[in-house]
Formats: C-alpha cells, structure tokens, sequence
C-alpha cells in the first residue's frame, strides 16, 4: 500500500471504531430518541421518545474528552425501571419516581461535557443518545427539548417527531 492509501484505511478504521464505540455499531436497533429538557423549577429532566420495543434503562456518561480510543466512558449514573416500557418516559435526575429502581440523584458540573440514552438492559436496543454541557440547559424554557443534534424542539412534539409521526 501506498503512504496515502495507508493513511486513509486507518483514517476509516478509526471512525468504524469511533461510531462502534458510541453503540451506533451493526445490530443495535434504534427505538427511538433521547432528550434533555428543564421542569419549571429548573430541575433537569431526560425525556425518552420510546418509537417500538422497550427500553428499561438510562445512561448517562461523561464526553469522550481526553479518553483513549479503547477507553470507556465514566458512567455517571444508571436509572433503571422496575420494569420495562413501550411508552416514552421522563426522569427527573434530582428525584427518581417509584417506577425507577435506582434512586440516585446527579449533578450535572459545569464545564463537563454529559451523554444521556435510554437502552433495553438485556438487548442492543437504544433510542439515539443527546449530549450537552450544562451551560446548554440553562438557554432551555420548560416545554423545550434539546435533541441528538444539538437542535431544540418543542417537548409537546418530541415523541411525534423522535418516532416520525409527525404532519408533513
């Protein structure tokens, strides 16, 4: 091989490994969407838009800031349902309702880079994941949700719009 042919088979074997490692990777089903939007107290919420199966779990890590390509990312907490829902879901991170079996609360630090994703804790099934600074929740108004893109929409059209149900 060729330096320059060399370089581009690496350049695409690291971006396999790189979408791999984010659970993009062959037999993850995508059920659907994860956002983050704020209560009316200014409390962080994670809204899931569940589209098909079940998902019974929420993830939220640390950015991949500063990790090696082989190295995981630092969970930050895992809230699990006590049992699964076809339905979209809400968790309100400061207080856990009775449906969630771990009731741990989580800070979000200012400057830290934060992914969240609902998942079937027993399948490859997850809703596309969303990450955010904290500075980012505090330019959101109740009613708002920030989405995979870094895009905001309107919570009262998250679900339609995760699930592609929505008016054209």
């Amino acid at each position: 091989m060729t330096p320059k042919t060399t370089c581009a088979v690496a350049a695409i074997s690291l971006a396999l490994t790189a979408t791999a490692s984010c659970g993009d990777g062959a037999g993850v089903t995508i059920n659907g969407s994860t956002g983050v939007t704020v209560g009316e107290d200014g409390q962080t919420l994670v809204v899931a838009a569940v589209c098909s199966h079940s998902v019974d779990e929420v993830n939220i890590s640390l950015g991949r800031e500063g990790l090696k390509a082989n190295e995981p990312n630092k969970q930050v907490g895992t809230w699990t349902l006590r049992k699964p829902t076809t339905k979209s879901l809400t968790l309100d991170i400061a207080k856990p309702g009775p449906e969630w079996k771990s009731h741990r609360a989580a800070e979000f630090l200012d400057g830290k880079h934060y992914i969240v994703f609902a998942d079937r804790s027993d399948d490859d099934i997850e809703t596309t994941q969303v990450d955010f600074f904290p500075a980012d929740l505090k330019t959101l108004k109740p009613g708002q949700v920030r989405v995979m893109s870094g895009d905001v929409w309107e919570l009262a059209d998250f679900e339609a719009k995760a699930c592609g149900r929505e008016d054209s």
